[in-house]
């Protein structure tokens, strides 16, 4: 075997392990700089990772951090261990006893990023749900459910920046219109989609606040709309009691 490594290969596992030695947003210039690497390089690594989800670009800081799609990675070499507590069993018992599709999504950029997809084996067959697809944060009930536990300047920064790159074919996002949304999600715990992105599909998605997580987490269950337009009550209810049963013991 051929001990000859691909250049590109050996420098994104080097930035992941800075990552994980300083445990810090970090600059382009900073990894740059500390591993020695040419600017254009990291910068054209880095922007791939972000595109993919594996890391966060704050925009306003210019810095770079891993998102929790990365610390999920890999979790199958000890999945059964994994399972037993935690996020991962929260949503495989989700799937379990709804016998639905369930994502698990944080914020990267202007989009809400799936990180996690448990998908409901006849769903799979129809719409394929992968780790990684991105929604917008405006259109789509994960992303509603991201967008309510972030602050009324974080929410007016990024409605001002897709604005300010927006197609011209689209619709100007209205501050005043987000925040009535937003709201109603804050008072019923959680936000409902209809058709928003997949047609025929409905997902409920809520909020899931975790203390040690660098973004806002949120759970959804996607569902048929006919069959969620008659049972998303039910649904919602039995969200909300294993969330709380997850987070009692989370804490």
């Amino acid at each position: 075997m051929s001990d000859r490594i691909v250049k590109s290969c050996d420098r994104t596992l080097l930035i992941l392990e800075y990552f994980d030695q300083v445990q810090r947003s970090v600059t382009l210039k900073e990894i740059s700089e500390q591993l020695k690497l040419p600017k254009s390089s990291c910068m054209m690594l880095l922007r791939s990772m972000t595109t993919l989800g594996y890391t966060h670009y704050d925009l306003r800081e210019r810095t770079y951090r891993p998102t929790a799609r990365l610390s999920l990675l890999g979790n199958w070499v000890g999945e059964d261990v994994f399972r037993n507590g935690g996020l991962i069993e929260l949503m495989h018992g989700l799937n379990r006893r709804s016998n639905e599709t369930v994502v698990l999504a944080s914020i990267n950029d202007d989009s809400s990023q799936y990180i996690r997809v448990v998908q409901d084996a006849e769903d799979q067959r129809k719409v394929y749900r992968k780790p990684g697809t991105k929604r917008s944060l405006f259109k789509s009930s994960t992303g509603h459910a991201l967008l309510a536990q972030l602050s009324g300047e974080e929410i007016s920064g990024i409605i001002k920046r897709v604005n300010a790159h927006r197609a011209p074919e689209d619709e100007i996002i209205r501050i005043d219109e987000v925040e009535g949304q937003l709201s109603a999600v804050r008072s019923k715990g959680y936000a409902y989609s209809s058709g928003w992105v997949t047609p025929g599909v409905s997902m409920i998605a809520m909020p899931l606040a975790l203390r040690d997580a660098d973004l806002p987490l949120a759970i959804g269950v996607a569902r048929r709309t006919g069959k969620m337009q008659q049972t998303h009550e039910e649904l919602y209810e039995f969200m909300k009691e294993s969330i709380a049963s997850f987070m009692s013991n989370y804490q």
